[in-house]
């Protein structure tokens, strides 16, 4: 079986030409991780993007000294960067749940590929905000969670136990600016 076989039904590569996920995918390399390994590390650069083939592998954040466990990655599930603008760190560590099979393709391949192939690197992005979406609404659901039991640190765009959108979060935050700033007039004319 193919690795563009084993890797059909990924919703990164939704829609797009078999010819131009094959193209992609003879630039990438497979890895395989055992059962209880980490594969990535918080802080570690991310010069590539992964995406798993077969197995489990369970997402965790540092806070506070205390490994939160924040979601879990299976077949077609990725991580990784995409960046033009440098080096980025990982804001996460990662662990195989099960033995894992993953496909890495590295930013300067990835990026000549787009080059490349124009219409399948935009079919590509729309994919992964649809992806990037979903997980951000289950995200926020872990947020308001992890807020609720006082275990987020301040500046999650929070408020009691409501994630809320940017806008929301911008509006409030200014709304708290100018409560601030009208007690100091008043402490100040008093």
């Amino acid at each position: 079986m193919t690795l563009y076989q084993r890797m059909r039904g990924c919703s990164l590569f939704g829609e797009m030409d078999a010819s131009d996920v094959e193209a992609l995918l003879r630039k990438s390399k497979v890895y395989e991780w055992n059962k209880g390994q980490r594969m990535l590390q918080e802080n570690e650069p991310c010069l590539e993007f992964s995406i798993i083939i077969d197995g489990q592998a369970i997402v965790y954040k540092n806070l506070n000294t205390k490994l939160m466990e924040i979601r879990d990655l299976s077949r077609g599930d990725f991580y990784g960067d995409f960046s033009l603008s440098g080096i980025h760190q990982s804001p996460f560590e990662i662990f195989a749940k099960s033995n894992i099979e993953e496909v890495k393709v590295t930013v300067d391949d990835f990026y000549e590929w787009i080059q490349r192939k124009p219409t399948a690197g935009i079919q590509f992005f729309v994919n992964l905000m649809k992806e990037v979406q979903t997980i951000n609404a289950q995200s926020l659901g872990i947020i308001a969670r992890l807020h609720k039991d006082h275990q987020v640190p301040i500046g999650f765009p929070l408020f009691g136990n409501k994630p809320l959108s940017q806008e929301e979060a911008r509006q409030k935050r200014i709304h708290l600016m100018q409560k601030k700033l009208n007690d100091l007039k008043f402490k100040k004319s008093a």
